[in-house]
């Protein structure tokens, strides 16, 4: 690797082998410059991908949810209701966690990142809570253990999704 004049080589490097390459105008500055804004570039396509790629999984388990539902139509209502309660609990917080975790801008100071995502997942385990104890008010069926049953291996499962969705994707 060749450093450019005026640039050390530790930052020619932590700069990225991608811009080492002829010097524009033989000016270093503007060649440090320009590293920095090809970084900054990828940086934020990166960012705009992982964010794209959350909402993709939580779109995978919202089809889920629903394939889950017209399957236990086949059964019974009560089985329906109880696979759908299950899978709409996991992807309704999980899509809350997606959107508080890239909620900052980017840029944005790791304190306030790192905040955005605690804020994020204390709200998905409240948001799971209440869903359930929702569901369990609303259903009367959801008493009999093996609806209940039902409903929380949906949890499961749709939950499940968030985590093999990018083992397929791939």
């Amino acid at each position: 690797m060749v450093a450019a004049r005026g640039v050390s080589l530790y930052n020619a490097r932590r700069l990225g082998t991608r811009c080492i390459s002829l010097l524009p105008n033989g000016n270093a500055q503007s060649f440090v410059t320009e590293c920095r804004r090809q970084k900054w570039r990828a940086t934020v396509s990166r960012y705009l991908k992982g964010r794209d790629f959350a909402l993709q999984a939580v779109l995978a388990q919202w089809c889920f949810t629903l394939v889950l539902g017209a399957a236990g139509l086949a059964a019974n209502n009560q089985i329906a209701i109880s696979l759908l309660c299950g899978g709409i609990i996991s992807t309704a917080a999980n899509g809350w966690l997606v959107l508080m975790a890239f909620r900052p801008p980017l840029g944005a100071p790791a304190q306030k990142i790192l905040a955005s995502f605690y804020v994020g997942a204390l709200g998905k385990f409240i948001i799971t809570a209440l869903l359930f104890l929702l569901a369990f008010k609303q259903f009367a069926f959801l008493t009999n253990a093996f609806h209940a049953a039902v409903m929380i291996l949906a949890y499961v499962i749709v939950h499940a999704v968030a985590w093999i969705y990018p083992l397929v994707r791939r």
